[in-house]
């Protein structure tokens, strides 16, 4: 099937013959042959020469330094996108871990929930309530084990600063990791 070779607005790219509009033949720049797969055509270098008896004719060749070049930027790409995925994973695990939860808004109002307990352990020491998962000390020996009741005062205000805490350092630690993330992206992008 015959082929060509066209250019036009800057890009280059193959086009079978016949689906050459008729108003194309300005763009077209060469004829396609195999020999250079279709990916490297936009790397495309056409040279006007002459054959053995003086006709011209066009030598096609590739910019080995243009497609280097894409798929450089290509790879940074890819390179990015890796590192704003393993962000995404750690972070979503990390947040599931302390506010049982991957949802922004719910991870919101257990923080919200927790001062609250924090401050008005009455409200919540008759309500039945337990500890939904194991909660450790900052040292990180066993405060409350999963179905722990929360019915006093003081383990409702223990609980809740404790799960307060865990917040605050994650907050922080979230911040630490984006800042890690852009770190990462702009070391990718320079190189």
């Amino acid at each position: 099937m015959k082929a060509y070779i066209i250019e036009k607005d800057g890009v280059k790219g193959v086009v079978r013959a016949d689906k050459v509009a008729a108003d194309w033949g300005q763009y077209i720049i060469a004829n396609y042959t195999e020999q250079i797969p279709e990916e490297d055509v936009p790397f495309a270098i056409v040279t006007e020469t002459a054959d053995e008896y003086g006709n011209p004719t066009k030598t096609v060749s590739i910019d080995g330094s243009k497609k280097t070049a894409k798929e450089a930027s290509v790879k940074k790409i890819k390179d990015v996108d890796e590192a704003y995925t393993l962000l995404n994973v750690e972070v979503y695990a990390e947040m599931e871990d302390i506010f049982y939860t991957k949802k922004s808004d719910s991870a919101t109002a257990n923080y919200e929930m927790w001062n609250h307990m924090a401050n008005n352990p009455a409200l919540y020491n008759s309500q039945g309530l337990k500890s939904e998962k194991q909660v450790n000390n900052e040292d990180g020996t066993e405060l409350y084990s999963p179905g722990s009741a929360l019915d006093t005062d003081e383990k409702i205000v223990a609980y809740a600063q404790r799960k307060v805490e865990q917040a605050d350092s994650y907050i922080v630690w979230r911040s630490n990791r984006i800042q890690q993330f852009r770190n990462e992206k702009k070391s990718i992008e320079e190189s």
